[in-house]
Formats: structure tokens, C-alpha cells, sequence
């Protein structure tokens, strides 16, 4: 099976560029999950507005301040 391969910013659409930048400013890297979504830069934009607004919301705080350093990239399941 082909898998997708996380984009550099360098490699990704000019669209997409700005929101990997602010990805890396606001957790030091580029996560996995950020690199293959900005393929389709529509849908990185979707992802980043669902994850900010999850932070605004005071379950989505609770939840997100259960996760461990390095944020939920590290802990999104693989899909064959």
C-alpha cells in the first residue's frame, strides 16, 4: 500500500505554506499530520480552524490539556 509522505514546507502548495509556518511557530516543528494534510491545502485550513476552535472551547481544553508534550500527532492512528 502507498503511503503519503509528509510534506517539507519548502515542498508544500503556496497555499498551504503559511499555515505549516504557524504550525512549526506555535510547537517548534512540522508534524506529521500537518505535512500530509498540506497536499490539500483546503483541507489543512479545515483541520488548523477545527483544532483552534477545539482550544477555545472549554471541553476541548480539558481534553487537549491531557495530552502529552508533543501534541496529538504523535497519537493519531495510521489507516491502511
Amino acid at each position: 500500500m502507498t503511503r503519503l509522505r509528509p510534506l517539507s514546507i519548502d515542498e508544500a502548495p503556496e497555499a498551504a505554506r503559511p499555515l505549516m509556518e504557524a504550525a512549526a511557530g506555535a510547537t517548534g516543528r512540522v508534524g506529521a499530520s500537518v505535512g500530509i494534510q498540506a497536499r490539500c491545502p483546503a483541507i489543512l485550513e479545515a483541520s488548523r480552524t477545527l483544532s483552534a476552535g477545539k482550544k477555545q472551547h472549554p471541553a476541548g481544553r480539558a481534553a487537549f490539556a491531557r495530552l502529552p508534550a508533543g501534541g496529538a500527532d504523535r497519537h493519531l492512528p495510521v489507516l491502511n
